[in-house]
């Protein structure tokens, strides 16, 4: 009991001597543009036209950042990141198809927060991340029953600006800005390639969101 005590004596000296947040929490939504060379190529063949050249995606992310140093925070981050679609090219009995992408990219992320727009109120943050990347592919035709899927893995790497305003002592609506970049292996099924064309799910992003910002 003694040590518990004197556990939270630290932790609240912690936060008294950095005079500011020390746990930054943060939940986003965002639109992305995103663009997948090998992926959208591949689709073609279930489009029976050419490809978009750029993806719309949902991202949705959570990060939770620990402060290391007075200007400088250190933590982890969970991405989803998705792009279906509803296709109308006719394929075997004339039944369209549905096809998806998903990418689970979990990394590791450090944060330049100067301290100042802290004081007032306002966030200011940039934040750098890489991390691994889980990718997958689901195809299916509604005149069957039987679903494909496919996955990828590999590695992916981030950049992020956020603006924030106050809505109250412990919470701060954001704007975010963000570029993203994945690469990957073939995407495989039971340890077999799709076919002969190889796709990957590697793609880079352009992301424009807003958040929410919990800070302790």
């Amino acid at each position: 009991m003694r040590f518990i005590f004197i556990s939270l004596a630290l932790l609240l000296g912690c936060f008294s001597m950095l005079n500011a947040q020390t746990i930054l929490i943060d939940a986003k939504a965002g639109i992305g543009g995103t663009i997948a060379p090998t992926y959208l190529d591949w689709s073609e063949v279930l489009r029976n036209r050419r490809s978009p050249d750029i993806l719309q995606t949902l991202d949705l992310s959570a990060t939770a950042l620990y402060r290391v140093s007075e200007k400088f925070f250190f933590g982890g981050e969970f991405l989803y990141k998705q792009s279906s679609e509803q296709l109308d090219a006719r394929i075997g009995f004339g039944a369209p198809a549905e096809l998806s992408a998903t990418w689970l990219i979990p990394s590791v992320a450090v944060a330049f927060v100067p301290i100042q727009p802290m004081k007032d109120g306002a966030l200011v943050k940039l934040t750098f991340g890489a991390g691994l990347l889980f990718g997958s592919i689901r195809e299916s035709v509604r005149a069957f029953t039987e679903t494909n899927t496919y996955s990828a893995t590999g590695f992916a790497v981030h950049s992020e600006f956020t603006f924030g305003l106050p809505l109250s002592s412990l919470f701060t609506a954001t704007l975010n800005a963000g570029v993203r970049a994945g690469l990957t292996g073939e995407a495989k099924t039971k340890s077999q390639v799709i076919d002969n064309e190889l796709p990957t799910l590697s793609f880079i992003s352009f992301i424009l969101g807003i958040g929410l910002v919990f800070k302790l």
